[in-house]
């Protein structure tokens, strides 16, 4: 059965290859693939097989990977589910937003009720956090994200090798992640920011796990971890390098705390060879960075503005501060109150501000709380283990302050499902 999963993937990988690059793929020949690979798992390591899927997947197989990960998630877990306090809150979540789409009906809005079952479906799993973490082999599942993302980023490399000239890259695609032209509604994600913030979520994860013992500095992992640190660098996000930043500080802190000083020395000396190998070798990238960040009149990327705009419309409205717009086209919804805005809110707390307004932040923020309450492990650790374990989800909520969230959920809920399990893992001993 174990390597049975690992032979459809691999197959699914090849067939999404092929698919994305070369000749189209018919659907239904994958997605069999991806009901098999589901059947095939186990409860251990269910949650990797969906974080992999999930990084090289797009609409209709995005869409039937969130729905197959719930029905064998409940079903693996059938006998010991139990509703808490934090089901209770994800069920007031969707029947406010099942509300909004009825209301918004009836307006003249074109609500789905396909997206909103898919959104319902991706919020299940939050309802069954507390019972579902201790299943949960932590090191297969993170390596299968990290599979996960370097499969996807190998379907992308293909694509740009086949339909671009990659020996001019800052120049013709400019960041990874991006389609300069004939860009196929079908392809795989391609978002620059998303896939930085992946590549820091990984990093990130990497380096809390070799701490507390599931991981080891094994050459594999160094390679594998270098090359997403590398497609991190190429998409040149202003995220992905703060969130690095944000992490290699709070290792630092953790091991200083831990004092042991010659890993922080070792750190810091690889940051700056890293740097000076950087500016010597690689001219096109330095300069790259220096347009996207130096240079730029507006280092924000303009969020300023949109931030002043979306605030100055809830807080002129007492409908929406109260109850939001609804999720679905939220931006077709505030552009009646504004028509110069064309972005995302492009923070999390304005993002549920105006969807769900206060109602929908009271409820996220509780659930928050009451599921940090619930990780008895996190709550009796020691100052430098809670700092490690609130890494994972701290570079989530970092991501979520500078960009989309529940607008974004097929892909930033996987990632956020994991984070809030590693909250309460406890360490493996290093004897």
């Amino acid at each position: 059965m174990k390597n049975l999963v690992y032979y459809n993937l691999i197959l699914i990988f090849l067939l999404q290859f092929i698919n994305q690059i070369f000749i189209p793929i018919p659907l239904f020949i994958i997605g069999i693939l991806y009901v098999s690979s589901f059947f095939f798992s186990t409860k251990r390591n269910i949650l990797g097989v969906y974080l992999y899927l999930v990084m090289i997947s797009s609409e209709f197989l995005l869409y039937l990977t969130n729905i197959l990960f719930v029905i064998f998630l409940l079903w693996y877990h059938r006998n010991n589910i139990i509703i808490g306090i934090n089901s209770l809150l994800i069920l007031l979540l969707t029947l406010n937003e099942s509300v909004h789409v009825f209301i918004n009906s009836l307006m003249g809005f074109q609500e789905s009720i396909i997206k909103l079952f898919g959104f319902l479906v991706c919020l299940i799993p939050f309802m069954f956090l507390k019972q579902l973490r201790n299943t949960v082999n932590i090191k297969v599942t993170f390596n299968f994200l990290l599979l996960g993302f370097v499969s996807f980023s190998l379907i992308t490399i293909g694509t740009y090798i086949t339909s671009y000239n990659v020996a001019n890259f800052f120049n013709e695609i400019r960041r990874f992640g991006y389609l300069p032209k004939n860009k196929d509604e079908s392809a795989l994600l391609m978002n620059p920011n998303t896939i930085g913030k992946n590549s820091a979520f990984i990093v990130g994860t990497y380096l809390v796990l070799i701490n507390l013992g599931y991981l080891k500095y094994s050459i594999k992992n160094i390679i594998l971890i270098s090359y997403v640190i590398f497609i991190g660098s190429l998409t040149l996000s202003r995220s992905f390098f703060l969130l690095m930043i944000t992490t290699l500080v709070l290792i630092a802190i953790y091991q200083m705390i831990k004092k042991k000083a010659l890993k922080i020395i070792m750190i810091f000396i690889l940051l700056i060879s890293s740097l000076l190998v950087m500016i010597k070798y690689a001219t096109n990238f330095t300069k790259a960075i220096s347009r996207r960040v130096i240079e730029a009149d507006d280092i924000s990327g303009g969020r300023l503005d949109i931030y002043s705009q979306y605030i100055n419309i809830i807080t002129t409205d007492y409908k929406v501060l109260l109850f939001g717009t609804g999720m679905q086209d939220y931006l077709l919804k505030v552009q009646n109150y504004n028509s110069f805005i064309n972005q995302s809110s492009h923070n999390i707390v304005l993002e549920i501000l105006t969807i769900w307004g206060i109602v929908g932040l009271i409820i996220v923020t509780m659930f928050m709380f009451n599921y940090i309450y619930e990780c008895k492990n996190f709550l009796t650790s020691s100052l430098e283990t809670k700092i490690l374990l609130l890494i994972p989800i701290i570079i989530i909520i970092i991501s979520a302050m500078f960009g989309q969230f529940f607008i974004s959920y097929y892909h930033t809920f996987a990632l956020t499902f994991f984070a809030l399990i590693l909250l309460d893992v406890k360490g493996v001993c290093k004897c």
